[in-house]
């Protein structure tokens, strides 16, 4: 192929024909769009008119929250999250584990990656959690009493795991499982390597409670969920938006509404019909 071949009439069709996401699609549009301003730059070819392939874009509006994904979103409401939790407390090590996984992703609002490589240090200053997070940025959330709970528990396994020494700040918080014959042992002090060992361990308790798919950050998903619906006595929400973003770490709260809250439904224009009768 050469750059005449892109033409807005052949990349439309190919667009039309595609089975996947529009953000998908948008993402081969605009690399395209950017590899023939190269080839009118660099002489390759002789005029290039974005205005169709921008045409192309609008066709194709971006999508959040995994809307379009074959497996979409899992955010669950507390009842799930408490059927997770009970799922994980099976009494073994990964249990505790995968407990702490859980606590974690969901209170402290922890990417997988952020999960992985946590270090024991994170942990020591509980009820305070503090990580490096996306972008190296430092990042801080509050555990509640029973994650502290949790924590203390986990780390006073740990040391007798080890030999009845505390673990070092520099070990790594959650740890691999000792072998896949012995899935509810953990080696102790061994980190995890990839980030889908523990999406896989999510996944596993996850099915074990009858919730169906889950992906990693779905536990953070699931965190603005239980916010968002987390309600007074009368009804009112205790979170507002700009709550769960800060929360969440968010600098743009839209981000939180359309990706980790999720549909809101009518219930808002439905408490507004009757406020003004």
């Amino acid at each position: 192929m050469t750059p005449n071949d892109f033409t807005p009439a052949a990349v439309a069709a190919w667009a039309a024909d595609y089975i996947g996401a529009n953000n998908t699609v948008r993402g081969h549009v605009s690399a395209i769009r950017n590899f023939l301003r190269w080839c009118e730059e660099t002489g390759n070819l002789t005029r290039y008119r974005d205005r169709p392939m921008q045409r192309i874009l609008r066709s194709y509006p971006p999508t959040y929250g995994k809307v379009q994904s074959h497996r979409p979103a899992n955010r669950l409401d507390a009842a799930g999250y408490t059927a997770l939790i009970a799922a994980c407390q099976d009494g073994s090590d990964a249990g505790l584990r995968d407990e702490l996984m859980v606590r974690l992703g969901v209170s402290g609002g922890m990417r997988v990656n952020e999960l992985r490589t946590l270090t024991v240090a994170g942990l020591l200053t509980a009820p305070d959690l503090r990580w490096t997070g996306k972008a190296k940025k430092q990042r801080t959330a509050k555990a509640g009493p029973e994650l502290v709970a949790l924590i203390d528990r986990y780390l006073i396994r740990y040391a007798e795991a080890i030999g009845g020494q505390e673990p070092r700040p520099s070990s790594p918080a959650l740890c691999a499982t000792l072998h896949p014959r012995n899935p509810s042992a953990v080696a102790w002090g061994q980190p995890v390597r990839q980030n889908d060992t523990l999406s896989r361990n999510l996944r596993k308790r996850a099915n074990a409670a009858g919730l169906g798919w889950m992906a990693a950050h779905d536990l953070k998903r699931t965190a603005g969920r239980m916010m968002h619906e987390a309600r007074s006595a009368d009804g009112g929400h205790l979170f507002d938006l700009l709550d769960i973003a800060d929360v969440l770490d968010h600098d743009n709260p839209k981000v939180t509404k359309d990706c980790y809250i999720g549909p809101l439904g009518s219930e808002n224009k439905d408490r507004a019909a009757a406020l003004f009768g």
